[in-house]
């Protein structure tokens, strides 16, 4: 199984690196790690996430107040967001019309 992020949620993984490569390039480092090591447990059980709506569903990332929210079709993991838990509940449904 692949892993495809849409442009979008591709942004908000470089914005999440960004953010705290600003801070500290330690924590820049740490976070990137933590998603690498979260899309590979997805890919090893892309089913075990909870289901949000329809049927994608939201892995969150240990550590960090984030989640990838992703969907599985013909053996692609497509991740629609990758959510920071306290900015704007639910914005990236408005991405799932892309994501089918």
């Amino acid at each position: 199984m692949k892993i495809r992020y849409l442009p979008d949620a591709h942004g908000e993984l470089k914005e999440g690196v960004a953010y705290y490569h600003e801070r500290n390039p330690v924590a820049a480092r740490r976070f990137a790690e933590a998603i690498r090591q979260e899309e590979r447990h997805l890919v090893e059980q892309p089913l075990s996430a909870p289901k949000t709506v329809s049927e994608f569903r939201s892995w969150r990332i240990p550590r960090f107040p984030y989640s990838l929210v992703y969907r599985i079709a013909d053996q692609e993991a497509l991740i629609v967001a990758l959510a920071h838990h306290s900015r704007r509940p639910g914005y990236w449904k408005a991405r799932l019309r892309e994501a089918h």
